[in-house]
């Protein structure tokens, strides 16, 4: 049994809605007024299947120069070598990858965590999954878990991938260099 939760999201304008559905128990936003998906959600009549990620990564630098990395446009997009736009306030939005990944970020805690609404031009319109990114400083520099909630099932393996790829390798590159 699904109980549905209604968020609105300002990502599309105003008066536009999505309906979120979620196992067992009624969803709520971590900020009114953004999209949420945990586990599946409603497309016409059909419930997309969606999976999580959880990953941890150590980078030989401090909390500080870690979140710079991820939330300065310039340094995410020296990481990513593409164009990243990235706003520093909750509830601001961001687009990375030349505006292939877009979201609204819904809690930023500086060097410690940063949560955001994300999605890819390529899921169904209206689909958000949650990342987020909690940094701890540990004897070896920082390290970073991400928990990435929401991700349709049939990108399941590529996004899983493209973290370690695209986004981990190319930090800890640019990080030790530093």
């Amino acid at each position: 049994m699904y109980n549905i939760a209604w968020a609105s999201t300002h990502a599309n304008g105003p008066g536009n809605s999505h309906w979120h559905t979620q196992r067992t128990r009624r969803i709520r936003p971590p900020l009114a007024g953004t999209p949420v998906l945990l586990l599946g959600e409603l497309h016409g009549d059909k419930i997309m299947k969606t999976k999580n990620i959880r990953q941890q990564v150590t980078f030989k630098a401090n909390p500080h120069d870690v979140f710079e990395t991820l939330m300065d446009s310039s340094k995410h997009s020296r990481i990513t070598d593409s164009v990243a736009k990235i706003s520093r306030k909750v509830g601001g939005k961001f687009s990375v990858w030349d505006g292939g990944i877009e979201g609204i970020n819904l809690e930023l805690v500086p060097d410690k965590k940063i949560m955001q609404s994300w999605r890819t031009s390529e899921w169904p319109a209206g689909h958000y999954s949650t990342v987020t990114f909690s940094l701890k400083e540990v004897d070896a520099g920082t390290r970073l878990t991400l928990t990435h909630t929401g991700i349709p099932e049939n990108d399941y393996e590529g996004v899983k991938q493209g973290w370690r790829d695209f986004y981990w390798e190319p930090m800890k590159e640019m990080l030790e260099k530093s």
